[in-house]
């Protein structure tokens, strides 16, 4: 998974922690209301919200991520690579063992939204390779896929987290493979009004229109890119990719 599919991720699914407006050094809580970490940094323990739900309203448990964790271990080892085991103890509690002390488990399992959690009763019942498991706990839901063409997300309603609340309601994600395509369909002058408000290139850099807002300034490159749109965040309701990345 590269960074286009990255920044979908960000939208359809919610991890236990949050990297707070995409800042590594501002972690906060997000489906884990608080965790703890034992003295010798081995034992994790994260406490679940009760108001955590996905897409579906199905309340988001603690199995739930070790369902998750179970499918991600084959596609994505690397996050695992200091998890000694993992177990629910009840609902609402999560415990990871470490096998070593390691700084940087905060930073990719628990938080990473490309790891995020998806209903495990979707999960069992279509398997890690069928897009209709692909429900997860972000403020959208992808409302259509058509493969190599575009998605279409849907914010979902009475979002649980009021933080991460969907300010738009529809997004189309277009995927154009051609890099001349998508800038022509971009546009450039003041004239045309772009066909996108926003544009992915070179895998992590925004093309933006003039009429597009871009909420943090501290990520800006003379008001033109940006790394991590958030939806929720950024008045854009039409952009492009230019390859599918998933």
């Amino acid at each position: 998974m590269d960074n286009r599919a990255a920044v979908l991720s960000y939208q359809i699914y919610a991890n236990l922690l949050v990297k707070y407006k995409g800042n590594g050094e501002d972690i906060r809580c997000d489906i884990a209301e608080d965790y703890e970490v034992s003295e010798d940094g081995l034992t994790w323990t994260f406490h679940i919200r009760d108001d955590a739900k996905f897409s579906d309203g199905c309340a988001v448990e603690a199995s739930d991520f070790v369902a998750t964790w179970d499918v991600m271990q084959t596609y994505q080892p690397r996050p695992f690579s200091s998890v000694e085991s993992y177990e629910a103890v009840d609902e609402h509690t999560l415990v990871v063992h470490l096998s070593a002390p390691n700084p940087t488990f905060i930073y990719e399992l628990p938080t990473q939204r490309i790891y995020g959690v998806v209903c495990q009763d979707e999960l069992a019942k279509y398997g890690p390779e069928d897009n209709r498991s692909a429900i997860g706990a972000g403020p959208y839901t992808v409302e259509e896929y058509v493969s190599g063409e575009r998605y279409v997300l849907k914010a979902v309603p009475d979002y649980w987290n009021a933080d991460h609340q969907a300010h738009i309601e529809t997004v189309e994600l277009e995927i154009i493979s051609d890099e001349n395509t998508a800038l022509i369909g971009h546009g450039t002058d003041t004239i045309r009004r772009p066909q996108f408000d926003c544009l992915l290139v070179r895998g992590c850099e925004w093309a933006c229109s003039g009429e597009v807002t871009i909420p943090y300034p501290d990520i800006q490159e003379e008001k033109r890119f940006a790394a991590w749109p958030y939806y929720d965040n950024i008045s854009i309701t039409k952009l492009a990719q230019l390859t599918e990345g998933m």
